[in-house]
């Protein structure tokens, strides 16, 4: 008979377990989504499944799950940003002096794969910034004004991009995203993650 568990506890239900992999994941996922929780990993045989990137599998013998908090999803999340915080940070550095040894019709392209990059980041921002108002944690002030500082930082780089601008570009790369981008690992590092994961409240 095929097996399912959730964080090594044996998951029972009323009669047999569900046949088709989607249809535990489903289940599983809003039994979570009703305590605070996400899907962290789901193997299936032994080898990680998740339903946005692989096939469904036709059968499966075992399923363990493995669940994680909103919490320390978040922490986690804050954590890989600081991660490669800094390799951004050389990206945005690097393009400002590019921009003006490279004509800027060679430079445009590569200009907006380091835009692109970034970008992500404020999505992740908006969300913690959104959890940390709903958790009454520290740093959620802190959070915003560096959300907002970088949203605006991006803008007046998209700007120069736009208008083909390079000394603009260059003069908003290396100074106030470069700038921005250190405040916000700053943030994530010292404040953010530490309060997600120890719970520091106002």
């Amino acid at each position: 008979m095929s097996r399912i568990s959730l964080d090594g506890e044996e998951v029972n239900f009323e009669g047999p377990p569900p046949g088709s992999v989607a249809e535990v994941w489903a289940l599983i996922e809003n039994h979570l989504a009703g305590a605070g929780a996400l899907v962290d990993r789901f193997l299936v045989d032994g080898v990680d499944w998740d339903p946005e990137t692989g096939a469904v599998p036709d059968r499966y013998e075992t399923i363990e799950i493995r669940s994680i908090s909103h919490r320390e999803s978040a922490a986690r999340l804050a954590r890989e940003w600081v991660s490669g915080g800094e390799a951004l940070r050389t990206s945005w550095k690097e393009g400002a002096s590019r921009s003006l040894r490279t004509p800027w019709s060679d430079f445009q392209a590569k200009s907006i794969e380091i835009l692109q990059q970034t970008e992500p980041l404020i999505g992740s921002l908006n969300a913690l910034r959104d959890l940390a108002q709903q958790q009454g944690l520290a740093c959620f002030d802190d959070l915003t004004e560096t959300t907002n500082s970088l949203s605006g930082a991006l803008e007046t780089a998209i700007d120069a991009i736009e208008a083909g601008a390079c000394v603009a570009y260059s003069d908003a790369a290396a100074g106030v995203v470069y700038q921005a981008l250190g405040d916000t690992i700053s943030v994530l590092e010292t404040e953010v993650a530490p309060q997600l994961q120890e719970g520091g409240a106002k």
